[in-house]
């Protein structure tokens, strides 16, 4: 028995489904478009949208904050912070204890989500998550700890709570391109 091909139905058929893949890879991957921060001691690609809080903002929060930037909003927040001339780590669980120690004395409501050992750029690491109320307002950070040679960078995110999911992409493309 033969069978007839019906290129008429065939076609349109085939060039649905490319086209259907064709925007599922695009939802899935979305290409935004990023700028690079760089210095002599690290780089990382961030969203072209959000602006560099300036140097002077960031020593009135704390004066190890090295680099910092905002989405447009200023709600969705990155920070790195760098504490020099700390010694080689001892063990995760002392530094996740002293941790919850002092985010539960120096934050309002802090609550601890999760923490993790985690690897960034091949450097022993601490995903430390949590939320706290600042104004009325809760506000979710994920802080990752990445260890170096007698230093810690600080990778702080910070956004409200109920938007923190809407920044994880952004979030994700800066700690995948990390460069220390």
């Amino acid at each position: 028995m033969k069978f007839k091909i019906n290129y008429k139905i065939l076609t349109p058929t085939l060039i649905f489904i490319i086209l259907v893949l064709f925007f599922l890879i695009l939802l899935k991957y979305p290409k935004a478009e990023t700028k690079i921060y760089k210095n002599e001691e690290f780089s990382f690609h961030y969203p072209k949208e959000w602006q560099e809080i300036s140097l002077g903002n960031l020593k009135k929060i704390d004066p190890e904050l090295k680099v910092g930037f905002a989405d447009s909003k200023g709600e969705g927040k990155f920070l790195l912070r760098i504490k020099e001339g700390v010694p080689k780590i001892q063990s995760f669980e002392e530094i996740e204890k002293e941790l919850d120690k002092t985010m539960a004395k120096n934050l309002n409501s802090f609550k601890k989500i999760s923490s993790e050992k985690i690897k960034i750029g091949g450097r022993e690491s601490l995903d430390y998550n949590y939320t706290y109320k600042s104004k009325e307002e809760e506000i979710r950070q994920k802080m990752i700890l990445v260890f170096g040679e007698e230093k810690i960078y600080y990778l702080i995110f910070h956004a409200p709570e109920e938007n923190f999911e809407a920044y994880k992409e952004d979030f994700n493309l800066i700690i995948s391109s990390l460069r220390i």
